[in-house]
């Protein structure tokens, strides 16, 4: 579908959904969009672009203004993340995937805070080592924000670009030890 008829559709879906936190990926027209349509539905957002002149797409978090006060954010570029390790994860080009972490607090409450990391994970199964380096990297830095903040809980939200049988999601629900909304629901 073409942009301007796939823009109504979503934002259909979203209006349904009515949830307090939205976490996108592939989001083009951030600010000429996304923020116009979904500021006058009482949300507030934060972006990360892809780090690359020919993407014009990134990761955004959306969350209700009369339900959450924004305290920190930090945005990650996986080739950065994953070169620094090095090892066999590290391809010869560029993926030029992100993530975004916010740290969200409930309004007039000095407690309660947690940190959502939304992110964009590599397309390609072939290259299953890199996407677990991304995710690794990922469930690394969303750690380091919530214990900024005194271990706070970690929403960990996104296009994983996975099946439940893959190494991905096994690292993510198994050796990070995140519970699987998809292995919820599937099971409802």
């Amino acid at each position: 579908l073409k942009w301007s008829e796939r823009r109504g559709a979503l934002l259909e879906v979203l209006d349904e959904l009515d949830a307090d936190i939205l976490c996108l990926q592939e989001v083009e027209d951030y600010d000429r969009f996304w923020v116009k349509e979904l500021s006058s539905r009482g949300y507030s957002g934060v972006y990360k672009k892809r780090n690359s002149d020919r993407k014009y797409d990134g990761c955004a978090t959306f969350f209700r203004t009369d339900k959450y006060e924004k305290l920190d954010i930090q945005g990650i570029e996986f080739d950065h993340h994953c070169s620094q390790r090095g090892g066999d994860a590290t391809p010869d080009f560029a993926t030029h995937n992100v993530a975004l972490i916010t740290v969200l607090r409930p309004r007039n409450r000095a407690n309660g805070h947690f940190v959502v990391a939304n992110a964009h994970l590599f397309w390609d199964p072939s290259y299953e080592d890199l996407k677990i380096s991304q995710a690794r990297a990922l469930v690394r830095a969303a750690e380091e924000m919530a214990g900024r903040y005194g271990s706070a809980p970690i929403i960990l939200a996104g296009d994983f670009n996975s099946v439940p049988t893959s190494c991905v999601y096994s690292y993510i629900t198994s050796a990070a030890a995140f519970s699987s909304a998809y292995a919820t629901v599937s099971k409802n």
